[in-house]
């Protein structure tokens, strides 16, 4: 199946040309972010007719930003901690980076992707890859 999700407001956050389209494969979507600076982006799903993908119907959402693809997440966002589902159809979600969290990201990148659970099935919707611009003022 594909799912098509768009950023439909952010702010101070660098995206690639939107949308973004997963048919089977998992999307792409790439970061630009300031250490010790909060981010917000909100990112609108629907299927590949356009209908809305109630997000509500999934498990669990997770979004996890490590050093490595198999390593230990730095930091871990889900359903109620960073993330949230709006929307009229429940197809918005909402990525939300606290300064602390993007305080905790001192190297140049992180890997990341955006995991999906409905009950035994895990599909993840995208990954990417965090740039982080670090500070020295805290």
């Amino acid at each position: 199946s594909s799912i098509l999700f768009r950023a439909i407001s952010s702010l101070s956050l660098t995206l690639p040309s939107l949308p973004l389209v997963s048919s089977g494969d998992i999307g792409r979507l790439d970061f630009a972010l300031r250490q010790n600076q909060g981010y917000i982006v909100d990112l609108l799903f629907q299927d590949g007719s356009g209908a809305p993908i109630d997000l509500t119907n999934y498990t669990a959402i997770k979004l996890q930003f490590k050093q490595k693809k198999s390593g230990a997440p730095i930091v871990s966002l889900s359903i109620g901690s960073g993330l949230t589902i709006s929307g009229a159809d429940n197809n918005v979600l909402t990525i939300d980076l606290s300064a602390d969290d993007t305080l905790l990201l001192t190297n140049d990148q992180y890997f990341h992707d955006l995991l999906m659970e409905n009950g035994d099935v895990n599909s993840y919707t995208f990954e990417g890859i965090a740039k982080i611009e670090r500070t020295g003022t805290r």
